[in-house]
């Protein structure tokens, strides 16, 4: 049989003819990718000839090289086909582009297949990512997505965020980091599991700062920390005058006309009127005697006003420049006398009339201590991710 009629044989189907096809092509020097194009297009996607697939891939599986004839075929072949060859012997090498995405789009949310992913990054290695890739990329489940990942990143191919920063992460700790609900919310975090590792991921320095913050007060509530909080306490302009003017109420209220008089610095005053008192009484002028004692009696009022004022103002002013000194003064920050049941000092009691920032504290503390100090329960450190995200060992 000559090549020409055995051509026309298997072009036909004939099986015997394709194999005596096949054997004159290979002991020429011809390419027989034509051959393999050939059988390609007799194949039927429904009823599928084992026997025309086997020789295939036979022919695919010798060692030599293959050029752009037989990819442009493959591209035109109905994808089940070139799935059926591929489990003999793989086509990936010589997939085209469109027929990579298609294969690509076939794929369930589950599906890995370690082959198509590694040619799936040769081929973003080589040429880069282009839409039609971009968009079969973006619908692929997280293990095929992986599995390309792991072969070449592809991350910054990624729309959707929360895959695109547990790719990072996998690529950073070289183990593959899943998406995980989890009850404990670290603000924008993403909470992630790579292995028997527990993270939490932010997309960028600012969500990371906030959650930081908001551990900060939580633990705050939680636990007190008043040593480091006094610097944080104020006690506003209108609650310090009225604690001040309750204060000088109270202590002039038990001050007693000369103490009032001393204090006030009225004593050369006071002293005139009380010798022109003892005068008026000698000579029996009733009517001066009682001006002057009205006199003294303002004098002594117009004494303890004077204390007043100056005792409030000097409180005010103590309360306000200087509250946490004001506090331990009256009695209210007296930790040794505060201890709880084993022992340990306890923080006192802050009187309700106190404020205290704690939003200011919560950003100071992070600020002197660190973002992964209050968010990396697990070591303490950051992780940098390409895309500017950050990630915290929890676990």
């Amino acid at each position: 049989m000559d090549i020409e009629r055995a051509r026309r044989l298997a072009a036909e189907g004939d099986i015997e003819a394709i194999r005596e096809y096949h054997r004159m092509i290979l002991r020429s020097e011809d390419s027989s990718d034509s051959l393999i194009a050939m059988l390609l297009e007799l194949i039927d996607p429904e009823d599928m000839n084992r026997d025309i697939i086997a020789i295939i891939a036979e022919y695919i599986d010798e060692d030599e090289p293959h050029g752009q004839p037989l990819t442009d075929a493959l591209e035109d072949v109905d994808l089940d086909v070139v799935k059926e060859v591929s489990e003999i012997t793989p086509l990936y090498s010589l997939l085209g582009d469109r027929k990579l995405v298609e294969w690509l789009e076939s794929l369930s949310d589950v599906d890995v297949d370690e082959g198509l992913a590694g040619r799936i990054a040769e081929r973003i290695v080589a040429s880069g990512v282009w839409p039609d890739l971009r968009d079969a990329i973006g619908n692929l489940g997280f293990p095929m997505l992986h599995a390309i990942n792991e072969a070449h990143p592809i991350a910054e191919f990624v729309e959707e965020e929360q895959t695109r920063l547990a790719l990072e992460l996998s690529t950073e700790i070289g183990e593959q980091a899943v998406v995980e609900e989890h009850p404990y919310a670290y603000g924008d975090g993403v909470n992630m599991v790579a292995g028997n590792q527990e993270w939490v991921v932010f997309a960028n320095y600012d969500d990371a700062m906030a959650a930081a913050i908001a551990n900060c007060l939580q633990t705050m509530e939680e636990v007190g920390w008043m040593d480091f909080l006094e610097q944080f306490l104020t006690i506003d302009d209108v609650t310090a005058r009225e604690i001040a003017l309750e204060d000088a109420d109270s202590y002039v209220g038990d001050l007693d006309d000369d103490r009032a008089i001393e204090e006030a610095d009225l004593q050369d005053e006071y002293g005139d009127l009380e010798s022109a008192l003892e005068s008026a009484v000698e000579a029996e002028n009733e009517e001066e005697e009682e001006r002057l004692r009205r006199e003294m009696e303002l004098l002594v009022d117009r004494a303890k006003d004077t204390v007043r004022e100056s005792m409030e103002t000097a409180t005010e002013e103590r309360i306000t420049s200087d509250p946490v000194g004001w506090l331990e003064e009256m009695g209210y920050l007296q930790r040794d006398r505060n201890r709880d049941r084993y022992g340990h000092h306890a923080d006192p009691e802050i009187p309700a009339f106190v404020t205290i920032d704690y939003d200011a504290a919560a950003e100071y503390a992070v600020n002197t201590d660190g973002v992964a100090h209050f968010l990396a329960s697990y070591d303490s450190n950051e992780t940098d991710l390409p895309s500017g995200g950050l990630a915290y060992r929890v676990g």
